[in-house]
């Protein structure tokens, strides 16, 4: 009768597939989260500032704008106040 279990060492070629199809996913799974956050900050880089300064010059009198950098965490925080 043949032994079920694997004896030596690799003999479980389906464990071994699997483990390298779950790597490989997971690798794909980070590289896609990379490039969909690289182009969506590409994206808000590239319009934001537009759509918000067209936004505010429409609507000067009626909202006050401050925008604060924070140089160590490298954001900025934008408050837009109601008048």
């Amino acid at each position: 009768m043949p032994n079920l279990w694997p004896v030596f060492p690799y003999t479980n070629f389906h464990q071994l597939n699997l483990d390298w199809i779950l790597k490989k996913v997971k690798e794909l799974d980070t590289k896609v989260n990379e490039d969909i956050e690289e182009v969506i900050m590409r994206f808000v880089n590239q319009h934001l500032p537009t759509y918000l300064q067209n936004y505010l010059e429409a609507h000067a009198s009626e909202y006050l704008l401050e925008a604060t950098y924070q140089e160590n965490q490298k954001q900025i925080t934008m408050e837009i106040e109601n008048l």
